[in-house]
């Protein structure tokens, strides 16, 4: 519990930061970098605290035994450095947290005017999800972010290169590589509603993944190797996924309202149209991937990630309001308390 009055604070720090920020760019400096520094050293004092922290122990230990891992290269070599120098695996969500946070506000500079604003929304929710549930993907999603900028500039050398970093802190980070087919100029809005309507067509009408696998299945005469697959994929994650909960609704819901803003906020973030691409493709894949949860919450929560740098941007939907920042505030304060009372319940 001490952990969540922790992140309280800050969140609440930020809040005020956000709609009262200092007047000299170098007192606004130092207080960015001081909520990254205690974001870090919270993610080690409540590493234990971590649902999955039994699970790394048991592979930081196979690891530091040499015994065959399928860990991910940064993950054996960071667990092998950590054992060396440390031998304690605090130290190993250290520096993931150094990492993962580091990425992530140093994406969030290069990206938006709204540093706090988006920090209020990467503690609604990510910052416990990334630093220190899944560090590993924690670092990929910074790396994701990062890789913005040089896609909207069709820098490929550079995109190519921080794809290939987030692969080595986790294998879902493949996903990068299709968006280099983005374009980040232009949006069609209409082309871009069909994401949603046909995830949801297809869920509505039970055509899921699922469905043309069995299908398949039976095509080929029950296949050993095939139902065997198919038994993997339904039991490889107990959770359910449930398209149509109150956050899923008002991320469709937002990332509209978006759409039909994005022109008007262009003017001000060049970066929109890419941000809605890639979060509509996290927001779909959950729907259509629903049959398999594995999939589906890896895809949507990787792609999602782009939610700390979008939701500040509906500021700019709003340029005559004096209180356009309550609106990403308001949801972000939605998100931190439905996922952390099913984080503590």
């Amino acid at each position: 519990m001490a952990i969540l009055l922790v992140l309280l604070f800050l969140f609440l720090f930020s809040i005020l930061l956000s709609l009262y920020p200092p007047m000299e760019y170098k007192y606004n400096l130092f207080f960015y970098y001081l909520i990254a520094i205690f974001l870090i050293f919270t993610s080690v004092v409540f590493c234990s605290d971590s649902p999955d922290y039994e699970g790394y122990l048991f592979n930081y230990a196979e690891i530091v035994k040499n015994n065959e891992s399928f860990s991910e290269i940064s993950f054996i070599g960071i667990s092998k450095i950590t054992y060396w120098m440390f031998n304690d695996i605090c130290f190993l969500f250290f520096i993931y947290a150094i990492i993962g946070v580091t990425l992530k506000f140093i994406a969030i500079r290069q990206l938006t005017n709204f540093w706090f604003l988006s920090i209020v929304v990467y503690l609604s929710c990510f910052f416990m999800l990334h630093e220190m549930i899944q560090i590993r993907a924690g670092v990929a999603t910074g790396l994701l972010l990062l890789c913005i900028k040089p896609l909207y500039e069709r820098k490929w050398k550079l995109f190519i290169l921080l794809g290939i970093c987030a692969c080595c802190f986790h294998y879902s980070a493949l996903v990068i590589f299709p968006l280099w087919f983005l374009k980040g100029n232009r949006i069609n809005k209409i082309v871009w509603c069909f994401p949603l309507l046909f995830a949801y067509s297809f869920y509505l009408m039970h055509l899921t993944p699922m469905f043309f696998l069995n299908s398949l299945s039976a095509i080929t005469m029950n296949n050993e190797r095939l139902d065997g697959y198919i038994f993997d994929l339904q039991n490889a994650d107990n959770a359910s996924v449930s398209v149509f909960n109150n956050a899923q609704l008002i991320r469709c819901g937002v990332y509209l309202f978006l759409l039909f803003k994005s022109d008007l906020i262009a003017r001000f973030n060049p970066y929109i149209y890419l941000l809605l691409k890639i979060y509509v493709i996290g927001l779909s894949t959950l729907v259509f991937f629903a049959s398999v949860p594995v999939i589906a919450f890896r895809m949507s929560e990787f792609f999602q990630t782009v939610e700390i740098i979008l939701y500040p941007l509906i500021c700019y939907a709003f340029v005559n309001s004096r209180i356009r920042q309550l609106i990403p505030i308001c949801i972000s304060t939605i998100f931190l308390f439905v996922f952390y009372f099913k984080f503590f319940k």
